[in-house]
Protein backbone atom coordinates (compact mmCIF):
# COMPACT_ATOMS: atom_id res chain seq x y z
CA UNK A 1 0.00 0.00 0.00
CA UNK A 2 0.92 3.58 -1.12
CA UNK A 3 1.26 6.01 2.04
CA UNK A 4 -0.88 9.11 1.78
CA UNK A 5 2.65 11.47 1.56
CA UNK A 6 3.19 9.47 -1.38
CA UNK A 7 0.13 9.80 -2.80
CA UNK A 8 0.44 13.59 -2.69
CA UNK A 9 4.09 13.73 -3.99
CA UNK A 10 3.17 11.27 -7.13
CA UNK A 11 -0.38 13.66 -7.60
CA UNK A 12 2.03 16.60 -7.56
CA UNK A 13 4.21 15.09 -10.20
CA UNK A 14 1.73 13.61 -12.01
CA UNK A 15 -0.03 17.38 -12.47
CA UNK A 16 3.30 18.98 -13.21
CA UNK A 17 3.51 16.85 -16.14
CA UNK A 18 -0.21 17.00 -16.89
CA UNK A 19 0.40 20.84 -16.93
CA UNK A 20 3.77 20.90 -18.28
CA UNK A 21 4.10 19.07 -21.53
CA UNK A 22 0.94 21.19 -23.29
CA UNK A 23 3.00 24.29 -22.46
CA UNK A 24 6.19 22.59 -23.83
CA UNK A 25 4.93 21.96 -26.84
CA UNK A 26 3.29 25.02 -27.15
CA UNK A 27 6.64 26.74 -26.46
CA UNK A 28 8.58 24.26 -29.31
CA UNK A 29 5.55 24.55 -31.46
CA UNK A 30 5.72 29.07 -30.90
CA UNK A 31 9.42 28.64 -31.65
CA UNK A 32 9.50 26.94 -34.49
CA UNK A 33 6.72 28.82 -36.10
CA UNK A 34 8.49 32.13 -34.96
CA UNK A 35 11.72 31.32 -36.51
CA UNK A 36 10.34 29.94 -40.10
CA UNK A 37 8.25 33.31 -40.17
CA UNK A 38 11.32 35.08 -39.53
CA UNK A 39 13.18 33.38 -42.13
CA UNK A 40 10.90 33.81 -44.55
CA UNK A 41 10.50 37.74 -44.45
CA UNK A 42 14.61 37.58 -44.26
CA UNK A 43 14.37 35.72 -47.66
CA UNK A 44 11.79 37.95 -49.11
CA UNK A 45 13.74 41.01 -48.29
CA UNK A 46 17.19 39.38 -49.53
CA UNK A 47 14.93 38.71 -52.83
CA UNK A 48 13.91 42.28 -53.02
CA UNK A 49 16.60 43.49 -52.44
CA UNK A 50 18.98 41.95 -55.17
CA UNK A 51 15.84 42.90 -57.29
CA UNK A 52 16.20 46.21 -57.06
CA UNK A 53 20.24 46.49 -57.04
CA UNK A 54 19.35 44.08 -60.73
CA UNK A 55 17.36 46.62 -62.01
CA UNK A 56 19.54 50.01 -60.94
CA UNK A 57 22.56 48.09 -62.15
CA UNK A 58 20.75 47.68 -65.64
CA UNK A 59 19.34 50.97 -65.68
CA UNK A 60 23.07 52.46 -65.40
CA UNK A 61 24.33 49.89 -68.02
CA UNK A 62 22.08 51.55 -70.26
CA UNK A 63 22.80 55.01 -69.51
CA UNK A 64 26.23 53.78 -70.40
CA UNK A 65 24.99 52.37 -73.75
CA UNK A 66 23.47 55.76 -74.43
CA UNK A 67 26.03 58.03 -73.74
CA UNK A 68 28.26 55.41 -75.98
CA UNK A 69 26.09 54.71 -78.30
CA UNK A 70 28.01 56.60 -80.99
CA UNK A 71 31.47 55.25 -80.74
CA UNK A 72 34.22 57.32 -78.40
CA UNK A 73 37.56 57.38 -79.51
CA UNK A 74 38.17 60.55 -78.19
CA UNK A 75 37.11 63.14 -75.62
CA UNK A 76 36.46 64.98 -78.70
CA UNK A 77 33.45 62.18 -78.58
CA UNK A 78 32.04 62.75 -75.61
CA UNK A 79 28.81 64.59 -75.41
CA UNK A 80 28.48 66.48 -72.07
CA UNK A 81 25.20 67.32 -71.93
CA UNK A 82 23.91 63.26 -72.81
CA UNK A 83 26.36 62.42 -69.62
CA UNK A 84 24.75 65.05 -67.80
CA UNK A 85 20.98 63.96 -68.57
CA UNK A 86 22.43 60.46 -67.30
CA UNK A 87 23.31 61.75 -64.32
CA UNK A 88 19.89 63.37 -63.11
CA UNK A 89 17.86 60.57 -65.16
CA UNK A 90 19.36 57.55 -63.52
CA UNK A 91 18.86 57.68 -59.70
CA UNK A 92 21.89 55.02 -59.13
CA UNK A 93 23.89 56.90 -60.96
CA UNK A 94 26.21 59.87 -59.51
CA UNK A 95 28.84 59.82 -61.02
CA UNK A 96 30.55 59.15 -64.79
CA UNK A 97 33.85 58.55 -65.52
CA UNK A 98 35.43 57.28 -69.17
CA UNK A 99 39.14 55.50 -68.90
CA UNK A 100 40.83 54.15 -71.57
CA UNK A 101 41.54 50.17 -71.97
CA UNK A 102 44.00 50.27 -69.28
CA UNK A 103 41.68 51.41 -67.02
CA UNK A 104 43.18 54.85 -66.78
CA UNK A 105 41.20 57.95 -66.54
CA UNK A 106 40.56 59.88 -69.40
CA UNK A 107 38.73 63.46 -70.08
CA UNK A 108 38.33 64.33 -66.10
CA UNK A 109 38.20 67.88 -67.43
CA UNK A 110 34.74 66.89 -69.05
CA UNK A 111 33.07 64.64 -66.62
CA UNK A 112 34.61 66.73 -63.58
CA UNK A 113 35.51 62.79 -61.76
CA UNK A 114 36.58 62.49 -58.34
CA UNK A 115 39.54 60.72 -56.93
CA UNK A 116 38.32 57.18 -55.41
CA UNK A 117 40.31 54.25 -54.29
CA UNK A 118 39.33 50.52 -54.63
CA UNK A 119 38.10 48.82 -51.48
CA UNK A 120 37.00 45.32 -53.24
CA UNK A 121 38.48 43.84 -56.83
CA UNK A 122 36.32 44.12 -59.66
CA UNK A 123 33.82 40.85 -59.80
CA UNK A 124 32.35 39.79 -63.07
CA UNK A 125 28.21 39.51 -63.56
CA UNK A 126 26.25 37.61 -66.07
CA UNK A 127 27.26 40.17 -68.74
CA UNK A 128 31.35 39.81 -69.44
CA UNK A 129 31.30 43.27 -70.26
CA UNK A 130 30.20 44.45 -66.81
CA UNK A 131 32.30 44.57 -63.70
CA UNK A 132 30.91 45.65 -60.24
CA UNK A 133 33.65 47.27 -57.38
CA UNK A 134 33.36 49.02 -54.30
CA UNK A 135 35.04 51.80 -54.40
CA UNK A 136 36.08 54.79 -51.02
CA UNK A 137 35.52 58.71 -52.82
CA UNK A 138 38.22 60.22 -51.67
CA UNK A 139 37.01 63.71 -51.88
CA UNK A 140 33.96 62.47 -49.81
CA UNK A 141 34.88 60.04 -47.69
CA UNK A 142 32.20 57.36 -49.22
CA UNK A 143 31.40 54.28 -50.25
CA UNK A 144 29.95 53.28 -53.71
CA UNK A 145 29.54 50.74 -56.10
CA UNK A 146 31.19 50.99 -59.29
CA UNK A 147 30.16 49.32 -62.33
CA UNK A 148 33.01 49.28 -64.97
CA UNK A 149 31.19 48.42 -68.40
CA UNK A 150 33.78 47.53 -71.25
CA UNK A 151 32.97 48.58 -74.85
CA UNK A 152 34.75 45.95 -77.45
CA UNK A 153 36.47 48.57 -80.00
CA UNK A 154 36.19 51.85 -78.26
CA UNK A 155 39.61 53.13 -77.00
CA UNK A 156 37.57 54.83 -74.11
Amino acid sequence: MISRKLRKYLAIIAGMLAAGVPLAVIHFGLDAYIEHKATEDVRIAAQRAIARAEWRIGQSVSALEAIGAGGLTSCGDVDVLAIRRALMATTPVKEIALNDQAGNPKCQDLTGITRARALSRELRTADARVLLGVVKQVDLNERALRITWHRAGDPL
